[in-house]
């Protein structure tokens, strides 16, 4: 499977600034600037400056080749069910990347990296602690994943993302943040079907002197403490 790309302002990702990657466990990209955001304790997110990346693919355009820009994409921390209680499986180069950001470069931390890919046995020494039978400490496993996958760096400062917001979707929902944003308009579309101003209710509202307007009001305020 390769890397899928959706370029900004696309159907399937609106942020005006960042291409969305979704990578796979081969992906290999030189990132000349990077930091990695906080999301929620299933997954975080990249934001980098991409030099060059191989393996990635536009959907629907065969002709479509890799040029240096800014991208994004999420990096997952752990296995964990996600929407509709599907299993979503921590791929070698997800945990090599979650490893790396979350026991040594830290979140909100400009960085620049080599992205090499991963494989199953490096996935398994981060699992384990133990490599070729022997246990490793966290200095033994992050030498590992520089070696084999992702070489990174600290740098000064964020130059070509100077001034872009950085934002990153948070789950409050089971599923994360656009599953949740999903099921919530869907919430609130069933509860205003439910309570939508009838006749009878727009009498009502007349007997005690408001107006379909004031009344509306009066749902929405309704509305608004259900889902907070």
């Amino acid at each position: 499977m390769a890397t899928t790309y959706q370029a900004p302002k696309s159907q399937y990702n609106k942020d005006e600034n960042f291409a969305k990657l979704g990578i796979d466990k081969a992906f290999e990209a030189t990132l000349l600037e990077a930091v990695a955001v906080d999301g929620d304790e299933n997954k975080f997110t990249i934001f980098a400056y991409v030099e060059s990346a191989g393996g990635v693919e536009k959907y629907g355009d065969k002709e479509w080749t890799f040029t240096q820009q800014l991208c994004k994409f999420e990096v997952v921390k752990k296995d964990h069910k996600g929407y509709q209680d599907k299993d979503v499986i921590q791929h070698p180069l997800h945990a090599a990347i979650a490893y790396a950001v979350m026991e040594d470069i830290g979140f909100n931390k400009p960085f620049s990296a080599e992205i090499q890919g991963a494989n199953s046995k490096l996935h398994e020494v981060i699992k384990t602690g133990k490599h070729k039978g022997e246990e490793v400490d966290k200095a033994m496993i992050l030498e590992l994943i520089q070696k084999q996958s992702f070489e990174y760096e600290s740098v000064d400062e964020l130059d070509k993302m100077k001034g872009l917001s950085l934002e990153v979707s948070k789950g409050g929902f089971k599923g994360g943040g656009a599953n949740a944003k999903m099921q919530l308009t869907q919430r609130l579309e069933f509860i205003e079907d439910c309570i939508k101003p009838d006749s009878k209710f727009r009498a009502i509202a007349a007997e005690v002197g408001l107006t379909d307007e004031e009344a509306q009001g009066v749902l929405q305020g309704y509305l608004s403490n259900l889902v907070n």
